[in-house]
């Protein structure tokens, strides 16, 4: 049998909301909810990864209760279509790593 299971504190999570602009770019909205139980205030990178292209990264400072959210525009999304994105989150002097891996949509 099968069961799904899920890694790390559950404190942290890391979502990803991804569509076409009208310009034919793709625009990533990645948002970083936490859980009451998250109590300290943490920091991380957040770069994503596209393949042939510059990293994006944005710096996420004070992260507390709540949630963050923050938008990569990338141009030309009709050239990575069936190609994958990768968005990575690290934690300022941490060993925290969130990672979230997905396919742009035909």
């Amino acid at each position: 049998m099968f069961l799904p299971y899920r890694l790390g504190l559950g404190d942290v999570d890391l979502a990803v909301v991804s569509h076409r602009t009208p310009d034919g770019a793709s625009k990533s909205s990645r948002k970083s909810p936490t859980t009451p139980s998250h109590s300290k205030s943490s920091s991380s990178t957040c770069r994503l990864v596209v393949p042939g292209q510059i990293r994006q990264q944005h710096f996420v400072t004070r992260l507390g209760h709540g949630e963050d959210q923050r938008i990569y525009v990338v141009p030309n999304a009709d050239a990575l279509r069936g190609r994958p994105l990768w968005l990575r989150a690290e934690q300022v002097n941490g060993r925290r790593v969130l990672n979230y891996h997905w396919t742009v949509e035909e």
